[in-house]
């Protein structure tokens, strides 16, 4: 089965608290129970766009953008702020 997790909380990036660890922990177990998992979250480093394969969980990064004008421009701001790998 194809399953699709939709998350603003994905580890490694934004691993804040338990939303994250309950989605890794859920997605590690249906992979393992031969299901083909996808993650939809973002990238609070600011990536933009892209997807990896971890341990057979396809995670596509995606930007945030909402229809507030204004915390779009603080989001990506801060974004500047933040040390790039």
């Amino acid at each position: 089965m194809n399953i699709v997790i939709i998350s603003s909380e994905f580890p490694p990036y934004t691993n804040w608290g338990g939303i994250a660890t309950f989605n890794d922990n859920l997605s590690k177990l249906l992979v393992s129970l031969g299901h083909d998992v996808s993650v939809v979250t973002y990238d609070a480093k600011g990536n933009i766009y892209s997807s990896v394969n971890r341990e057979g969980i396809v995670i596509h990064y995606i930007p945030i953008k909402t229809k507030y004008k204004l915390v779009n421009f603080i989001y990506y701001k801060l974004l500047t702020l933040l040390p790039r790998k």
